[in-house]
């Protein structure tokens, strides 16, 4: 790849990706449905975040994960147990005014890591983005408090295995399509399976869409506005590395996608699709595991593979 042109073309392919800016649309059925769907269901009510919270997820974290731009590395954090009190008191002050979140919070630094020998294919690129350690754990202790809404009132569908905790993700999937394929041949059952690969969908998931969904399941305001604001100064820069040289090129502002890496990301994307695990479960299709041991059919809640 050439040391200029080819820079160029992967700073324009990934801010063709993250710097599209696209909006749901707010009107269709589904929508509607899925907000009826929760209408019985108790708002997420505001609690503070408390040192004792944010020290505790300090602990989870790892020392010397890459840091993002600021350079601190989440050991210094660990150590300097006087600052967590501070960081519990902004955290809050960031909830209560969304305003006062500063930008330096939300900016990343991706590494763009070839995925083939192609190097002049700017879509055989995997992004890393690296964040403040901050940033995180903020995000950690919002991540924490909206779990705790959606178990409470039961909100995630079955099938968003990656984001329930004590759950294999796709080990435990894998395990439901090999039980079903043995079973469909076991019973000589007629079956029709899809799977679907979407192109980069963390990189090209609706802003509106991610806040929409937060409304829909009754989020606390007080979170969804601040998170609409880091949305709103999410920017990335991103590094590659050509013949020894680390290149860097200007930021490039995130209005389409979600921060990989991030504490919230996988929950949040997984509520952004949850709205479609609710509407197959409705269509009561699937396929129904035989235990011979019961000599039941445990029915469906919902659609296996």
């Amino acid at each position: 790849m050439e040391f200029n042109s080819g820079f160029k073309g992967l700073t324009a392919f990934w801010a063709s990706i993250w710097g599209n800016a696209v909006k749901h649309n707010p009107n269709t059925s589904w929508i509607r449905r899925e907000q009826t769907g929760v209408s019985n269901v108790t708002a997420m009510e505001h609690s503070p975040i408390t040192t004792e919270q944010v020290s505790r997820l300090i602990t989870k974290t790892l020392s010397w994960k890459a840091p993002g731009p600021n350079g601190i590395n989440n050991f210094w954090i660990k150590r300097f147990t006087a600052t967590h009190s501070y960081l519990a008191y902004h955290f809050n002050q960031f909830m209560e005014d969304a305003g006062s979140i500063p930008d330096f919070l939300v900016q990343g630094i991706t590494y763009l890591l070839p995925e083939s020998r192609d190097c002049e294919d700017p879509s055989k690129y995997r992004p890393i983005t690296c964040l403040c350690t901050i940033c995180k754990i903020y995000t950690a202790c919002i991540a924490e408090k909206i779990y705790r809404h959606l178990e409470t009132n039961k909100l995630l569908a079955e099938e968003q295995k990656e984001c329930i905790k004590n759950s294999q993700g796709c080990k435990e999937q894998l395990i439901i399509d090999s039980v079903v394929l043995e079973q469909a041949h076991k019973y000589n059952r007629n079956l029709y399976m899809a799977h679907i690969d979407y192109r980069k969908p963390f990189d090209s998931v609706l802003h509106s869409w991610l806040i929409r969904v937060l409304e829909i399941y009754k989020i606390d305001p007080l979170v969804i506005n601040s998170l609409q604001q880091l949305m709103k100064v999410w920017t990335t820069t991103l590094q590659v590395k050509v013949n020894d040289n680390q290149i860097t090129r200007d930021p490039i502002p995130i209005q389409r996608g979600i921060y990989q890496g991030d504490s919230l990301s996988p929950l949040w994307f997984c509520l952004a699709l949850n709205p479609l695990s609710h509407l197959l479960n409705r269509t009561n299709y699937g396929f129904g595991i035989h235990s011979d041991k019961l000599e039941t059919t445990i029915e469906p809640s919902f659609i296996y593979g």
